[in-house]
């Protein structure tokens, strides 16, 4: 059953212009209120993806190249390194030159929301050769984000010089 409500003192029509008043004022806020929210901007996840390709000789010797990246909120990297299983602030991809490349090894994940900028490195390395190089960007949370870091690297091998390079890009 019904509830039944006792107005004193008001007649029937008093009572129905009193509620159509009162529903206009709740669509009128309705209204308002989806307008508001609708222009206030939101920080939405974004996905990126991080990938390193590596060169090196076509046969013999096997290079490799790592690609590294720790997002930041003002200039201090932040964690963790893996959450339920996908990479989110941090991580690392290597790959290695296998019949002188070039292979790719790539990756994805979600920027936190509240990163502010991103530190990118790379490192190539092959026959007693090491050369690692960093590149970092700022942007508002959120923000696109688009870095490469390059790095090569020469040794020695059975008397023949070889040379290993790394590029490493991370995009969302």
């Amino acid at each position: 059953m019904g509830s039944t409500f006792v107005f004193t003192g008001l007649n029937t029509t008093t009572l129905v212009v009193a509620l159509m008043g009162l529903n206009k004022v709740f669509i009128t806020v309705a209204i308002v209120l989806g307008i508001v929210f609708s222009t206030v901007p939101t920080v939405a996840a974004l996905s990126f993806t991080a990938s390193v390709t590596c060169k090196g000789p076509k046969f013999g010797i096997i290079g490799q190249s790592f690609g590294y990246w720790n997002w930041t909120l003002n200039g201090a990297p932040i964690g963790p390194f893996v959450s339920s299983g996908v990479i989110t602030a941090s991580g690392a991809i290597s790959c290695n030159s296998t019949g002188g490349g070039p292979n790719t090894t790539t990756a994805t994940g979600t920027q936190p929301s509240n990163a502010n900028g991103v530190i990118a490195t790379v490192t190539a390395q092959i026959k007693g050769c090491y050369h690692q190089v960093s590149a970092s960007q700022t942007f508002s949370p959120g923000g696109k984000v688009s870095i490469t870091v390059k790095a090569s690297c020469t040794g020695n091998a059975y008397g023949t010089s070889v040379t290993e390079t790394g590029t490493f890009t991370l995009r969302n």
